[in-house]
């Protein structure tokens, strides 16, 4: 008999080695993905045997599959909510109960080690550092990575883009960040002075500008994106505001699952079924965005200036070779 409480898994692409403990009797099969996002199912043994072996019903296990899938097909890491979407969009139930019962599977998932703790994102909690070096060369080596050539500075506009769920940072920071545009989180309903730093940054930029807006299709994700536009009006800011999403046409186009809008204060007017941002598929949402910005983009100068960017980064390591070679 081979004792099976917990084993090793080699991924054949990546070369990690995963420690899982089993959960599963003799001949039994585990979904498990790799932090490089390879999926596989995991068979034991037909000689297992250990104390800690049960057997999953096998609803957990289907949905661990399909757990495994969705994350495999994204290929970045996700929230706990985004997950349950994808989930919704390929035809779960939509309703608390199975909500927390993803959550219940993928803690059990990671605890056991057959998703990687790293593939969920927590974006409702923040950390924060200082930025230091070990000394002065580290710090110049530290600076070719970091370094960017504003690029929007020779630019006839300034382009935002505003975002109501922290839960999506993620998806929308790959695109920002690459083509340089700020993105503000404002997590529902803004504070007064995070609009009004907003405001102020704008006016002392002092270019026509253009704001981006992204939230539920609902009431109250309507109300959030209408907030920032009055309350930036209301400090002199006078910005084109366009709604990048979510919209009726793209809930129509992409096949999203909607829900009964509920009734509330912010309800009053508001026609027809309620959708989430979330459950665009993140890779439809990152194109959103990207066109979103690219009608803003010329892509020839966009182009020159990394070229430029990369030329001065190696200026950078030549500065940082000849402080080695004199220390």
């Amino acid at each position: 008999m081979m004792d099976c409480n917990e084993y090793q898994y080699t991924c054949p692409d990546c070369g990690n080695t995963a420690i899982l403990k089993s959960n599963q009797p003799a001949g039994g099969e585990e979904p498990f993905i790799c932090s490089c996002y390879r999926a596989t199912i995991l068979t034991i043994s037909d000689d297992a045997e250990g104390k800690y072996l049960y057997k999953t019903q096998t609803h957990i296990r289907q949905l661990q599959t399909s757990i495994v899938k969705t994350i495999a097909d994204i290929g970045t890491a996700m929230t706990v909510r985004q997950i349950f979407y994808r989930l919704v969009a390929a035809g779960h139930p939509k309703h608390e109960e199975f909500y927390n019962k993803v959550q219940r599977t993928l803690l059990d998932m990671r605890e056991r080690g057959t998703l990687p703790y790293g593939l969920i994102a927590d974006n409702t909690r923040s950390y924060y550092k200082p930025d230091t070096h070990s000394n002065l060369q580290r710090m110049l080596e530290d600076q070719q990575k970091l370094y960017r050539r504003d690029f929007w500075q020779d630019q006839p506009i300034h382009l935002e883009i505003w975002l109501e769920k922290e839960a999506l940072r993620n998806v929308f920071w790959g695109i920002t960040d690459h083509y340089q545009v700020p993105l503000y989180v404002s997590k529902g309903l803004s504070s007064v002075s995070f609009v009004f730093g907003a405001a102020e940054e704008i006016k002392r930029i002092g270019k026509p500008t253009v704001i981006y807006l992204f939230s539920d299709y609902d009431p109250s994700g309507l109300v959030v994106t209408k907030s920032i536009e009055r309350r930036m009006r209301e400090f002199d800011v006078h910005a084109e505001f366009i709604r990048g999403g979510l919209t009726p046409e793209q809930i129509e186009g992409h096949a999203i699952t909607t829900r009964e809008t509920k009734k509330s204060t912010h309800s009053k007017g508001f026609r027809g079924d309620s959708a989430e941002l979330d459950a665009l598929h993140p890779k439809i949402l990152k194109d959103i965005v990207r066109q979103c910005i690219e009608r803003h983009v010329d892509m020839d100068a966009f182009r020159r200036l990394a070229g430029i960017e990369e030329a001065e980064k190696q200026t950078l390591m030549t500065i940082t070779n000849n402080l080695r070679h004199a220390s």
